[in-house]
């Protein structure tokens, strides 16, 4: 998902319904918690975590920043910790969680795991000026190795 309002001319009611039906056509759904908290018309990211199960992809994430990412997959919950890095440029921050989602997801790793990947290309990713390059899947694995999630 990535809900922008002002790329929408529809009342908010039908963006509401158009994204809860790709959300039901998906296998994997990705979104941030005020795009999931949006869509669903609630509160807190566990309600609208419930609520994209119930349509029917086999994994759900949401991610909130530094806080842990929900993630529903294989009939299981749980939460996946970030990693704390001084941020020196967080944009594209969920981009990049979402890309070492899918790779990490494209290589084999369980969807836990594949968060954790995700979660630390986006530790990688706002740890760096805007013009670094994207890190390498040797990186993340050593910045794996060595950091401590938050919470952990």
């Amino acid at each position: 998902m990535n809900y922008r309002p002002n790329s929408w001319s529809e009342p908010l009611g039908a963006v509401c319904q158009i994204e809860k039906q790709a959300i039901a056509m998906a296998d994997i759904v990705l979104m941030n918690q005020q795009e999931a908290c949006f869509i669903f018309q609630v509160q807190e990211a566990a309600q609208a975590l419930s609520a994209a199960q119930s349509l029917g992809p086999t994994t759900v994430l949401i991610t909130a920043g530094e806080a842990p990412t929900l993630l529903a997959a294989g009939g299981q919950r749980t939460t996946v910790p970030s990693f704390p890095v001084d941020v020196q440029y967080d944009v594209g921050a969920g981009d990049a969680f979402h890309a070492g989602f899918i790779a990490a997801y494209l290589r084999g790793l369980s969807a836990a795991q594949a968060a954790q990947w995700g979660a630390a290309v986006a530790a990688l990713k706002i740890a760096q000026p805007a013009s670094a390059p994207s890190p390498s899947w040797e990186q993340v694995e050593e910045f794996i190795r060595q950091a401590k999630p938050l919470g952990l």
